[in-house]
């Protein structure tokens, strides 16, 4: 990320992001993201066992409408490349439980 914070060259292209937020209160919680970056599919899943929930960025920026029940094969690629990403780790372990965001 460094070049590009710096507006230099030198980033290498990704296909895919992939980031986690797990709390480490008296509840620990996790949320998994992962953007397909050239499709526009964002994948959401809340804790390790949570069920993916699917956006597509240029047409719902405020993730409002899941679709993964209309595009199944998007929602499953990216949980598959988002099981594929994140293995077990002992220090970080993801929560089976998570937190959707307040209403």
């Amino acid at each position: 990320m460094t070049p590009t914070l710096l507006q230099r060259p030198g980033q290498r292209a990704r296909d895919y992001l992939y980031w986690k937020f797990i709390t480490m209160g008296a509840v620990r919680l996790g949320r998994q993201s992962i953007l397909d970056v050239h499709e526009q599919w964002k994948g959401v899943r809340y804790g390790s066992k949570g069920k993916l929930e699917l956006y597509r960025i240029g047409d719902d920026e405020s993730e409002a409408c899941d679709v993964a029940g209309r595009y199944p094969d998007a929602a499953a690629r990216l949980e598959s490349r988002m099981n594929a990403i994140r293995g077990p780790s002992e220090l970080w372990p993801l929560p089976e439980s998570g937190f959707p965001p307040m209403a």
